[in-house]
């Protein structure tokens, strides 16, 4: 096994990556059908970049070894983590009011008190 396969095999959620330059599709390893993404990637004249993979709270990627398919892996990383937060339900605690408050009562160390 190699360590792309490695790398979905071990995962919770994983997907291939398919593209070129910013442009790319992500296709889920999740078992669900996915004909529209290839036939989408395949009229574009996409190529498989390479693969983004979360476990553990954490995301990780593999890609090709060639600057365009890194490019793409790079492009499509953020894109996979707004998938990741989806599937697995992941929000912000609290409305961020909380440490608004925090951050008012902080001391300035520039300025003498």
């Amino acid at each position: 096994m190699d360590a792309e396969e490695q790398l979905v095999w071990d995962a919770e959620i994983s997907a291939v990556i398919l593209g070129k330059g910013e442009e790319f599709v992500l296709i889920p390893l999740d078992g669900t059908p996915t004909p529209a993404f290839l036939e989408l990637a395949k009229a574009r004249g996409y190529e498989y970049c390479g693969v983004a993979a979360y476990k553990d709270g954490q995301c990780s990627a593999s890609c090709e070894r060639n600057p365009g398919a890194v490019h793409t892996v790079m492009c499509a990383s953020f894109a996979f983590a707004r998938y990741v937060a989806a599937k697995t339900h992941l929000k912000p605690e609290g409305d961020g009011a909380d440490w608004l408050e925090r951050l008012a009562t902080l001391v300035d160390p520039r300025v003498e008190n």
